[in-house]
């Protein structure tokens, strides 16, 4: 039985291994000396990279892997993507513009100019007819409607109002009724209730 000899490349230990044991552990060897899993190929032994595996592949013989596809990639983080945050933002909206959009996300022209056009494609907004677009899908209360606004600034607001209402299910809030002002009116009411509050101490 042929026999194969190997110098270990981290302690320089020799280590003699049977090609047919060889064969069977997937070219992998383990330096008696360092302990080491080490692979195998040709007539010299390399530390194996992290991504590699040791696990011998049973594949048929005369039958190659399937291509490569992206079909097969499989995206485990499930987040919304462009298409589907502008769809919840235009919800909000009595109007939509490229411009807007730009505004909103931080993106290009070329990039909103797209995203109008799919959006536009699915039915959300109507076509272009030398204006701001009309919106074709219902309305949402959640967000105030408004084109100065940022998507970060939306996903902060939405976050607190799942807050308050997560709170509020759980009795430790009161319950309110939704309020529906923007946030001008609401800083003009603080301001106004700070005023009062001043002038009555």
């Amino acid at each position: 039985m042929a026999i194969k000899k190997f110098t270990c490349p981290k302690c320089g230990n020799e280590i003699s291994v049977e090609e047919q044991a060889l064969a069977a552990m997937g070219n992998s060897v383990i330096c008696p000396e360092c302990q080491s899993v080490l692979q195998a190929d040709g007539d010299f032994l390399y530390v194996p990279t992290a991504e590699q595996s040791f696990e011998p592949v049973d594949q048929p013989d005369g039958e190659l892997p399937p291509p490569f596809s992206e079909e097969n990639i499989i995206d485990d983080d499930e987040k919304p993507t462009l298409y589907d945050n502008a769809v919840e933002y235009i919800s909000t909206c009595d109007a939509i513009t490229v411009p807007m959009l730009m505004h909103y996300f931080g993106i290009d022209e070329k990039e909103a100019t797209e995203l109008m056009r799919e959006l536009e494609q699915r039915g959300v907004v109507a076509p272009f007819t030398g204006g701001p677009r009309e919106i074709l899908i219902p309305h949402s209360s959640d967000l105030p409607r408004g084109a100065k606004r940022t998507f970060e600034t939306d996903q902060m607001q939405k976050h607190l109002l799942e807050r308050m209402r997560q709170a509020q299910a759980n009795g430790e809030l009161p319950k309110m009724r939704s309020c529906t002002c923007s946030l001008p009116s609401l800083l003009l009411f603080i301001f106004i209730a700070y005023l009062l509050y001043t002038l009555l101490h």
